[in-house]
């Protein structure tokens, strides 16, 4: 499957249902301080950032409201455009900003993210890294794990699936004995605390004799810990390398417009890395942007 404030209460406001959304843009922003634009929303469509050659929108080179993965928002101001490189991917423009870098390493991909960055008027509502210790996360988790192991045991069941896969634990009894690795888990922030949004990935590791194998419960819920409501939700299975596995994530949060939500995310897919737009259709998500070089 396959982004960090006076200025807030300016320029992140409700769209009213009914009233045409105001024009925005979005980025992504490294941890070098780089901001990547990703895509522009005209009021009508979105209108993914691609074939601009490097010589993006001069209207780039202004001030944006960044929001932090875990840190209070700020403005950014953007410089010079340059030129960045990703993995299996053409080369990207980004812009030079005064975000004090976390870290200045190089030939990593996927790159680590910062945040997520906005240009205009868009109600946005960031994802944030869940505290485990919290008793009552430790009770979402419980629930997340039985239903970790009925998609599991579920899958397996089909004829097809090769039983040695799981190496030794051949019984759903011995799997049921693996213990479950919290690989991620962000949810929104607690606007309303009985019905947030989380998203999750929880993974086994099944030792065979030259290496293992890793079975992945990963997707999204919303609701209070005990009651959850999933979507886009699935169970992946793959080798030591991740090769078959559901596409890891980072969400930085969702945008709302007339009603809908649009999820901001920084995917991993298997050896490469791609940020998009996934939109909530039902109990699906569906990526909005071209899958090509974005």
């Amino acid at each position: 499957m396959i982004t960090r404030i006076v200025i807030v209460s300016l320029l992140f406001t409700s769209v009213v249902l009914g009233q045409q959304p105001s024009p925005f843009w979005c980025a992504v922003v490294r941890d070098d301080g780089l901001l990547v634009p990703l895509v522009h929303f005209d009021g009508n469509g979105w209108m993914p950032v691609q074939n601009w050659g490097f010589n993006p929108p001069r209207d780039l080179e202004s001030a944006w409201s960044f929001w932090p993965i875990s840190a209070p928002p700020e403005t950014l101001n953007t410089g010079v455009s340059v030129q960045i490189h990703r993995f299996a991917q053409s080369p990207a423009c980004a812009f030079v900003t005064d975000y004090c870098p976390r870290t200045t390493i190089t030939n990593v991909y996927p790159y680590p993210k910062a945040g997520v960055a906005f240009q205009g008027n868009v109600s946005f509502q960031r994802m944030i890294p869940a505290d485990t210790s919290l008793s009552s996360t430790k009770q979402m988790l419980r629930v997340l794990s039985k239903s970790f192991f009925i998609r599991e045991s579920l899958a397996s069941a089909d004829p097809s699936f090769p039983q040695s896969f799981f190496g030794k634990a051949t019984s759903p009894r011995a799997r049921e004995r693996i213990s479950i690795k919290v690989q991620s888990l962000f949810q929104s922030e607690p606007r309303e605390r009985s019905n947030r949004t989380y998203y999750f990935e929880l993974v086994k590791v099944f030792r065979l004799q030259d290496c293992f194998n890793v079975s992945m419960f990963s997707g999204w819920a919303t609701g209070s810990p005990l009651n959850l409501s999933f979507f886009g939700d699935t169970i992946s299975f793959g080798d030591c390398d991740g090769k078959g596995l559901e596409d890891t994530l980072q969400p930085f949060g969702f945008i709302t417009l007339e009603g809908k939500r649009f999820f901001v995310v920084d995917g991993a897919p298997y050896e490469g890395e791609r940020a998009t737009i996934l939109e909530l259709r039902g109990d699906r998500l569906v990526d909005i942007l071209p899958s090509g070089d974005d």
